[in-house]
């Protein structure tokens, strides 16, 4: 499923600015936590989904994109921009790499300004103020390594971590 960046965060300007377009967001919002739900039902382990946030999107100058330049996240802790082809690129790897199962991903492009919560952005994060005041390490929400393999190695499956809240470890009940 290809998303958006902020879409867990309704009070973020990325979130409010995008909604004016028709309520883009809430319906990306509600879509993603609709997929994790039947997911969840789903009783077949062979059925998986990857929810994929680009960054803001910008059109190529080529049509020939290199996966190595995709920088990956999660856990909505980075702004930043991609061309569409690379989130292409991004999205078909993901269907042939097993990490990347029942996950949620942000992906940007490697050789774009970043800003990344606590090197440059406010307290209140990328797209809002994260839901608990735990930090987050960010080496652990970031990968950008050559190949797909590689470049999806260490993803966090939703099922265990919050994709909407810095990636942090689910709270037991």
């Amino acid at each position: 499923v290809i998303s958006s960046c902020a879409a867990p965060r309704p009070d973020s300007l990325g979130y409010k600015f995008t909604n004016v377009l028709g309520n883009i967001m809430d319906y990306k919002a509600q879509g993603e936590e609709k997929v994790r739900e039947l997911y969840r039902q789903n009783k077949d382990p062979s059925l998986t989904y990857t929810i994929v946030r680009p960054g803001g999107l910008k059109d190529g100058k080529t049509s020939e994109y290199n996966l190595s330049d995709a920088l990956l996240t999660q856990g909505d802790v980075v702004a930043g921009v991609i061309e569409r082809g690379l989130v292409a690129e991004v999205a078909v790897a993901s269907i042939f790499v097993d990490s990347a199962k029942d996950a949620t991903i942000e992906c940007f492009d490697k050789k774009s300004k970043l800003n990344v919560l606590g090197k440059g952005l406010s307290e209140e994060g990328v797209s809002g103020k994260h839901t608990t005041e735990e930090s987050y390490d960010f080496s652990a929400v970031i990968t950008g390594q050559k190949g797909p393999a590689a470049l999806f190695s260490g993803l966090k499956s939703d099922a265990e971590f919050d994709a909407n809240n810095g990636y942090k470890a689910k709270k037991k009940v």
